[in-house]
């Protein structure tokens, strides 16, 4: 189901492709069998995404990696077009993996050293 007339274009267009099926699955779903009007429909799977992916419009996945018994997390870009330049500061976390290569692993530390 791919609609012409949105009404969160941005949002829809920072899903991935398995966020963007359930987007739309849930849209139609609401729009056709439960008879709410488009708008109505498109709002409520967004709230879905949402509640179920909090880093949903972010830009980045989290992967939770097992390599037998140690537990690694990344976060990788979702359009990894390569590191793009950094600007006077990193506004959001896509942007800040899109710097490092498109994935970046997280790692505990005890102190924090800010960039830039």
């Amino acid at each position: 189901m791919t609609h012409k007339n949105l009404m969160f274009p941005d949002l829809v267009s920072r899903l991935n492709a398995p966020r963007r099926e359930i987007y739309e699955e849930r849209a139609g779903v609401r729009e056709f069998d439960a008879a709410l009007p488009r708008a109505y429909a498109e709002c409520a799977a967004l709230l879905d995404v949402a509640v179920m992916d909090s880093l949903a419009f972010t830009g980045v996945t989290l992967l939770k990696v097992q390599q037998g018994p140690v537990t690694r997390f990344v976060l990788v870009a979702d359009d990894r077009g390569g590191p793009r330049p950094l600007t006077a500061a990193v506004r959001d976390l896509r942007t800040a993996v899109l710097w490092v290569g498109g994935v970046a692993e997280l790692v505990p530390c005890e102190s924090v050293q800010a960039l830039g």
